[in-house]
């Protein structure tokens, strides 16, 4: 099996001008974080792309910490499955998300399979904030 190549998220510059890449599990995390961090409607030519997450940001916080997570987890799963329905994103299946809590961050723990079959566990930090 060959080893996945893409443009690195957030872009980045190498020391020549040129653009960084990133491959292997690199890919699909930085897949991930794409979606989960472009709100839908951000992008012009692909407006299903991206998830809701930015509305957990504001959401008032006398919801049960459970149904906030359950309600997080499922935008994510929603929002990759949506990636791979509409956008035909076939670079990664979301096998399992989870969440946990650090202070005012919280963990995304995703398993995922990329296309040349390799398991992806990726954690992904969001901060409460928004930032």
């Amino acid at each position: 099996m060959g080893t996945l190549k893409d443009i690195r998220f957030p872009m980045q510059l190498d020391g020549y001008g040129g653009v960084l890449g990133s491959e292997g599990g690199e890919v699909v995390e930085d897949l991930l974080a794409q979606i989960i961090f472009t709100s839908i409607g951000e992008r012009v030519y692909r407006q299903s792309f991206g998830s809701n997450m930015m509305r957990f940001v504001y959401q008032p916080v006398n919801l049960p910490i459970s149904v906030r997570r359950s309600e997080i987890a499922n935008e994510v799963r929603n929002s990759v499955s949506r990636s791979e329905r509409i956008d035909g994103e076939p670079r990664m299946r979301v096998s399992r998300v989870e969440l946990g809590m650090e202070g005012d961050t919280t963990n995304v723990f995703v398993d995922a399979v990329d296309i040349t079959g390799q398991a992806q566990n990726i954690t992904l930090a969001v901060p409460s904030d928004g930032g």
